[in-house]
């Protein structure tokens, strides 16, 4: 159960913890908080489904244990974010 944006906050969580980075897994409530004040005008129906697609390609990659690939996925995804970002109102 749970919505997609918890679902959302939930696979950002395991994939900092997952990293084995230190320093992502330190600021990974910061950054979780940061996009909280923002998911309701990031909440879209297309952004949803672009992300959960994006979001399908970085899990299979993690679960191919392909850290080339996994990263370029996750750069293509936090792209797609910072285009988004970029469009919200001030």
């Amino acid at each position: 159960g749970g919505t997609g944006l918890e679902a959302d906050t939930r696979f950002h969580a395991q994939l900092f913890d997952a990293s084995g980075n230190p320093i992502l897994s330190g600021i990974a409530d910061q950054i979780t908080a940061l996009l909280a004040e923002h998911r309701g005008r990031l909440a879209t129906p297309d952004h949803g489904a672009l992300s959960l697609s994006q979001h399908r390609r970085i899990l299979q990659a993690v679960e191919s244990r392909n850290p080339n690939a996994a990263a370029r996925q996750m750069r293509v995804h936090l792209q797609s974010i910072a285009e988004l970002a970029l469009e919200l109102p001030r």
